[in-house]
């Protein structure tokens, strides 16, 4: 009886797709974040507004003032953590899109990396490539919150360090980690 000999290339075809279309969707991600950071305008009315309202903070404007007052900031419901942090930067340094976009992407990087480090500790590669093709893929239909700044990235980050920070409290019962939780929180 001549069985044929099985094929691992075309027994896992299936899997090797799936790895092409993930790696597809990183390099997509990449290139469009990267076209997205260097846009020379601002990206999108998030963006514009965030950088006036920094603008204004930085050239003495107070960040909140009276309701009434027709010219006030209304920096929106979001904290003012990115707010503050570039109106300090331009205190010092000329007005750029960038350093909005520079505080975004190195949020973004820590963000993936403390995702990756947390969920996929342990996991084969070939998983955690899926996991960052699939979480390129949803910063992508979220209009590019790793690159475009925004008020949300900054909550987005330390939610994610105050959620480390609380498992590692509760799991290990330390007092440092429970001192940082409520520092992040």
């Amino acid at each position: 009886m001549n069985m044929p000999i099985p094929n691992r290339w075309a027994n896992n075809l299936p899997l090797w797709l799936l790895l092409a279309a993930a790696l597809g969707m990183i390099a997509f991600a990449l290139f469009e974040n990267y076209e997205r950071f260097t846009f020379p305008f601002p990206y999108d009315h998030w963006e514009a507004g965030l950088n006036v309202v920094s603008w204004r903070i930085a050239h003495g404007e107070p960040l909140y003032s009276r309701m009434a007052d027709p010219d006030g900031i209304e920096p929106g419901f979001y904290s003012p953590l990115m707010s503050e942090l570039i109106s300090q930067i331009f205190r010092f340094a000329h007005f750029s899109l960038f350093y909005g976009r520079l505080i975004n992407l190195a949020a973004g990087i820590a963000f993936f990396f403390l995702f990756i480090r947390l969920f996929m500790k342990g996991r084969p590669w070939i998983e955690v490539v899926f996991a960052t093709g699939l979480l390129m893929a949803a910063d992508l239909q979220l209009t590019g919150l790793w690159t475009s700044p925004r008020n949300d990235i900054g909550m987005l980050f330390f939610g994610l360090v105050y959620l480390i920070a609380a498992g590692q409290a509760f799991t290990t019962q330390n007092i440092i980690w429970s001192v940082w939780a409520a520092v992040f929180f």
